[in-house]
């Protein structure tokens, strides 16, 4: 009899496998239908490509929606929330569970890598616009021609494995870069500000200062900053532009908009411009370093949006340097 009773009170096989938090699913779930709502709106192709994410979690990361996992990873089988098969392995120490980034992770396929929200320091709602903005990423990478003309910018040196992108030595604290870029980011500013007969006054301050913090940056330097501002600023941008669009179509899964810490789309629109603003206030390339290219690459594309209402349609056609979209073809 105690032997039987041990043998009921021991977990099975099955109940010992890794489960992902209902909150997580729930979370996954909203960003897979919000960019189904969105994303054609806001890009025209995204909705074409695979949304492959990997959740990084302290003990465990779990796999969804990609083609062909590695041998590491073990099946828990279909979700049906996720519409998915859902794998998962110990937690690899590869990455940190604050994670917010995309990159061919697994057998090469782009995979949006990501932390918890709690790890990661984002509410719910935000939390789904950061992987919808990872997952612009990936529409950016899988452009048959990203590879080749990201190699063509002749950046990298001796690098073969992409860290260029994080460490290039921009010269960002020398103080005549510094005082040109702020210059910039203000004339920048304030033509995305202007109205009626001063716009275009503005919008050539805005020329003059770019075009003179350009003069202060190597060849070399401009089409770094370039890259970064169409790769990461506009990432950014897309943000915003997912919020805007969700807060006017996108009607949330009612269990994601039970969870506690759940904002409306609206909500997050106006947290997403007031941290763009107090970002803007507070930038110092100095100090800031690379991270400046997504606020500033993000006031970019707003002030594309009030000036050259069709500059998407350019954005993949011609890539690297945004500014040119203001220019007749």
């Amino acid at each position: 009899m105690l032997l039987g009773l041990s043998l009921l009170a021991a977990p099975s096989a099955h109940s010992q496998q890794p489960v992902m938090r209902d909150e997580d699913r729930i979370r996954i779930a909203e960003a897979f239908q919000l960019a189904k709502s969105v994303r054609e709106s806001v890009w025209e192709g995204w909705s074409e490509v695979p949304f492959v994410i990997l959740l990084v979690t302290p003990e465990h990361e779990f796999l969804i929606r990609h083609p062909y996992p590695s041998e590491d990873f073990v099946s828990l089988g279909y979700d049906e929330l996720l519409e998915s098969d859902v794998f998962v392995r110990p937690y690899s120490g590869q990455y940190g569970v604050d994670f917010l980034a995309t990159f061919p992770a697994i057998r090469g396929v782009n995979t949006v890598v990501i932390g918890q929200p709690e790890n990661t320091g984002k509410s719910s709602t935000l939390w789904v616009i950061v992987v919808l903005h990872e997952h612009f990423h990936q529409l950016q990478y899988t452009r048959p021609w990203y590879y080749d003309r990201v190699a063509g910018l002749d950046l990298a040196g001796d690098d073969t494995s992409g860290m260029w992108q994080l460490n290039y030595p921009f010269p960002y604290e020398d103080p005549e870069v510094g005082q040109r870029f702020a210059a910039y980011k203000s004339a920048l500013e304030a033509t995305l500000a202007a109205k009626g007969d001063d716009e275009a006054r503005a919008f050539d301050d805005y020329r003059e200062a770019r075009a003179a913090f350009r003069a202060s940056l190597s060849d070399a330097d401009y089409r770094y900053m370039s890259f970064q501002l169409w790769q990461e600023g506009i990432s950014r941008h897309t943000e915003y532009t997912v919020a805007e669009v969700a807060a006017q179509r996108h009607e949330p899964l009612p269990a994601f908009a039970g969870l506690p810490d759940f904002i409306t789309y609206a909500d997050a629109v106006n947290e997403l411009e007031a941290g763009h603003a107090e970002e803007m206030a507070s930038l110092d390339l100095a100090s800031w370093k690379r991270v400046v290219f997504y606020p500033i690459g993000a006031t970019e594309g707003l002030l594309l949006d009030k000036l050259q209402p069709g500059w998407k349609e350019r954005y993949f056609a011609e890539p690297f340097f945004v500014e040119r979209y203001h220019e007749a073809r």
